[in-house]
């Protein structure tokens, strides 16, 4: 071995060579990893991997992509249907040169369509007739009037019924007004006219059933006047008076109002007559089957009918309530006068040769003790009632419950 190999073999590891049965012993060097391609579809919807804010950009750019693809159909659309409208228009036309050779084709003006004008529902004011009155008592929800008899006079509720029927405070709400002076605030015997606490009246409208009661006064005054149309009491007079006012006038303080009489009953108010029809406990209906029962129960009880005067439901009814001394002096009788609103577009005039006595209406138990006469049963004419034959009622009605 010559000195120069002697020397290489003994400096061998210094020089960086190493032997190559050493070679595979030494750890290898790894190899940098190659990054998977993501899809294409990938640079739009959030993916595998992207941190937050990559992830906020993608959907706010697929968002943005498919509200411009919505406005696009809808322009596409838009666009298509204008065209169609104007080749109708532009066919329209030539048929009507074809049809009249006088007529000119020129240009078609396509009319631009208006977006209607949202309605704002303006509040209501008090008529101008009634203001006065109002400030008077601030109460005041109307006023009526049967024109030619005693009955003008304004009309109160006491205000705060919430929709919840306490009777305790129906009846202190009720007859707050019974002996009370509209004017003064004061006691008064003959009181002053009132609707029922339950049958709201206000800017809102009226309710379906609102019972109005007044004294029956020996002077005349009052509600003594609507006892006349009675025609077991009074006969002929009240066939006459009844055609000679068929109608009443019952204005709110927002609105006028008149009102179609179309029944009259004689009715008890206490058990101790016999079973009570609750007449004053309505004053809405939940639907139609509930109002054809409560009026059908009516014109049982009505002594007299007019067949030119019908009731439907969604009608306003108004109801006079006021004592009747007239059969049994000393029993808590009242009489009822029923009569509806007259309706749009409809006339208020009544076709009075149409009124007939009914010759059997429903008294109450008292009454049938007392003269040994017994019900007869239902006779009124369905037509009076709109679907009274839908909904089948009992042949001798139940006494109305309390609502």
């Amino acid at each position: 071995m010559t000195d120069k190999e002697k020397l290489e073999f003994v400096l061998g590891d210094e020089t960086g060579e190493i032997d190559p049965g050493e070679e595979e012993k030494l750890p290898k060097k790894p190899e940098p990893e190659q990054k998977k391609r993501q899809p294409f579809f990938a640079c739009v919807i959030p993916w595998a991997g992207d941190n937050i804010l990559t992830v906020i950009i993608k959907t706010f750019s697929l968002l943005l992509l498919i509200g411009s693809l919505i406005w696009l159909k809808v322009t596409y659309d838009n666009y298509n249907a204008f065209n169609a409208e104007q080749q109708a228009l532009i066919a329209a036309a030539k048929a009507e040169a074809e049809r009249d050779p006088t007529v000119k084709l020129g240009v078609i003006d396509i009319p631009k369509a208006e977006i209607p004008k949202a309605e704002v529902k303006k509040k209501p004011k008090i008529l101008d007739e009634y203001k006065e009155l109002y400030e008077i008592n601030n109460d005041l929800i109307g006023y009526i009037e049967i024109e030619g008899t005693m009955v003008d006079y304004p009309v109160v509720q006491v205000k705060g019924f919430n929709g919840k029927v306490d009777i305790n405070e129906v009846s202190e709400k009720n007859n707050e007004y019974l002996h009370k002076d509209f004017y003064t605030g004061g006691y008064l015997f003959a009181g002053t006219i009132f609707a029922d606490y339950r049958a709201v009246s206000n800017e809102n409208g009226r309710a379906a059933n609102t019972v109005i009661y007044g004294h029956n006064m020996a002077a005349g005054t009052m509600f003594a006047d609507v006892v006349h149309y009675d025609p077991y009491y009074y006969g002929d007079y009240a066939v006459n008076f009844y055609k000679e006012h068929p109608v009443i006038n019952y204005d709110t303080i927002y609105e006028k109002g008149k009102y179609k009489i179309f029944a009259a009953m004689q009715q008890n108010v206490n058990t101790s007559e016999g079973e009570v029809f609750y007449y004053t406990r309505t004053y809405k209906f939940d639907n139609e089957k509930e109002f054809v029962d409560y009026y059908g129960k009516v014109l049982d009880r009505s002594m007299f009918y007019n067949t030119d005067v019908d009731l439907k439901y969604g009608d306003e009814v108004i109801a006079l309530s006021t004592c009747d001394f007239s059969t049994f002096p000393d029993k808590s009788i009242r009489f009822v006068l029923y009569a509806r609103r007259v309706r749009e577009g409809e006339s208020a005039e009544v076709d009075v040769s149409k009124y007939y006595i009914n010759d059997d209406p429903l008294y109450y138990d008292y009454y049938y003790e007392m003269t040994g006469r017994e019900w007869g049963g239902r006779k009124w004419p369905a037509a009076l009632l709109k679907n009274s034959q839908k909904y089948q009622a009992d042949k001798k009605p139940a006494a109305q419950t309390s609502q």
